[in-house]
């Protein structure tokens, strides 16, 4: 009987240091990958410098141009936008031979 008990008593040790390890190896896994800059650049050019753009999936193409807006028409953005998008505000993005769809701008935006 005492056997077991030391036996039992062996095996909840193990068990807690090798929980204790996997804690401390997580802590410290995560601890270098957030000091770690994982984006990676796709292209060498700022997104305000492109003027159209294309997505093709299924077969089908839709392509994106930018299209300047007549003052005062800029009603898909908020009032609360950000200094980015204030710089935006005087362009809009269309489908390219249907200027009256109504497009999700912050979609556009992320697209690029």
């Amino acid at each position: 009987m005492k056997a077991k008990q030391t036996l039992l008593l062996g095996l909840a040790a193990l068990l807690a240091v090798l929980a204790l390890g996997v804690f401390a190896a997580g802590r410290l896994g995560g601890e270098a990958a957030s000091s770690v800059d994982e984006s990676v650049a796709l292209a060498d050019w700022a997104a305000a410098d492109i003027e159209r753009f294309g997505l093709e999936y299924g077969g089908e193409t839709l392509t994106f141009v930018k299209a300047e807006l007549p003052s005062g028409e800029n009603e898909s953005e908020s009032s609360a936008a950000s200094a980015s998008e204030d710089a935006a505000a005087e362009t809009e993005w269309q489908l390219e031979g249907e200027p009256e769809a109504r497009l999700d701008q912050s979609a556009d935006r992320t697209m690029l």
